[in-house]
């Protein structure tokens, strides 16, 4: 009798000081938060932490919308994505392939006559970086370009004519490096198949089936009442938040909510729910990278999201994608030994660390540590 009341006090015990303990992990990661914040002259930050085993959701928030004002940023409020787009590039072909309008394995050359020289380039190379193809962004008459005006739209197919001047990286499927223009192709060939503009495709096929009511693309200027939910980006010190975030277009353009991109991580990857399970295996069937910072060593591509096997046992191997754009940077994580996702959004990165939150920096080190279970229903 006396061991059972021993135990019945130490789970008595356990119960009433477990959640206090979860309770004060997250007031110290969210006094850590608000400190690097600060230190770090973000603008705002918001961060997603979902458990998938009781699809429970943690946030943070730190930072305010506006600077020099209170108004807080909130799990709806928007951000550029950057790269992420690419997620929806690469889940609306492998849609249409389901539908048996196309075939990644299939030549672009049918699609692109102007361009001879890719003819031989396959779908599956532009989504998987294989192809060869310059990335526009570095060609030194782009950067002149948005230079003389960083809020010209600038049309795809110049912005594919630069990349085209410029000879190869390597013939196609014989190496790998990172190329927006990729992305600018793929996206001319959905428009082509279906006939409609990539807004209309990701509307129609993921923005409300899926209930993404705070996510959008725009291959020009945003519209004010979109405007209206952003959280404001600086960029030498000039709120660059209505320049033309639909300059990247394919590549980068897309705005989400921190409370979309958790919802849109899960679903993406959940067979059946955005791809039928062979698609889905398709999309994260990787090849190999090469080791070039600020990316994890080690680290894989599959069809528009990155894999690597982290150090620290309790992650493992994990997917994941960190975007880019002027004034914003987004990372979605997917860690299944955890069975976990998490999400940050940040305006005005700090100058010259562009790479803050890609999965080998401090913060977002700090953030695998969060917990995922025992928390407040917020979604």
């Amino acid at each position: 009798m006396k061991l059972i009341r021993l135990f019945l006090l130490f789970l008595l015990v356990s119960l009433i000081l477990s959640p206090m303990g979860f309770a004060d992990a997250h007031q110290n990661f969210q006094d850590f938060l608000n400190q690097w914040q600060s230190q770090n002259h973000i603008t705002s930050v918001v961060i997603g932490v979902e458990d998938l085993k009781s699809h429970q959701i943690q946030t943070y928030q730190s930072g305010s919308l506006l600077i020099n004002t209170s108004k807080a940023p909130t799990i709806n409020s928007l951000y550029g994505v950057g790269s992420i787009s690419k997620t929806f590039v690469s889940a609306t072909l492998l849609q249409l392939q389901e539908e048996g309008k196309i075939n990644l394995d299939n030549p672009i050359g049918p699609y692109f006559p102007e361009y001879p020289r890719w003819k031989s380039i396959t779908i599956r190379q532009l989504l998987n970086m294989s192809a060869g193809i310059v990335n526009f962004t570095e060609s030194p008459d782009f950067k002149k370009l948005a230079a003389s005006n960083p809020t010209q739209i600038i049309p795809p197919k110049t912005l594919i004519n630069m990349a085209y001047a410029h000879p190869d990286y390597f013939a196609p499927g014989h190496g790998w490096h990172y190329s927006n223009t990729n992305y600018f192709l793929a996206g001319l060939i959905i428009e082509k198949i279906t006939h409609e503009s990539l807004e209309k495709n990701y509307q129609e096929r993921f923005f409300k089936p899926l209930d993404l009511n705070h996510s959008f693309y725009s291959e020009s200027f945003y519209p004010k009442d979109v405007l209206a939910q952003m959280a404001h980006g600086y960029a030498n010190h000039h709120d660059i938040t209505d320049f033309n975030a639909g300059l990247p277009g394919a590549a980068g353009s897309m705005l989400m909510s921190t409370g979309d991109l958790l919802n849109w991580t899960e679903d993406l990857l959940t067979p059946g729910k955005v791809l039928n399970p062979k698609s889905l295996n398709e999309f994260l069937t990787t090849v190999a990278v090469p080791n070039m910072s600020p990316r994890p060593e080690g680290s894989q591509y599959g069809l528009g999201i990155f894999w690597t096997k982290f150090k620290d046992k309790n992650v493992g191997a994990s997917w994941w994608y960190t975007g880019v754009i002027t004034g914003y940077t987004s990372i979605f994580m997917f860690i299944p030994a955890e069975h976990k996702i998490i999400t940050a959004q940040v305006a005005t990165y700090p100058d010259n660390n562009y790479a803050v939150l890609f999965p080998n920096q401090d913060f977002v080190k700090k953030l695998l540590q969060l917990p995922s279970h025992d928390v407040d229903q917020e979604h």
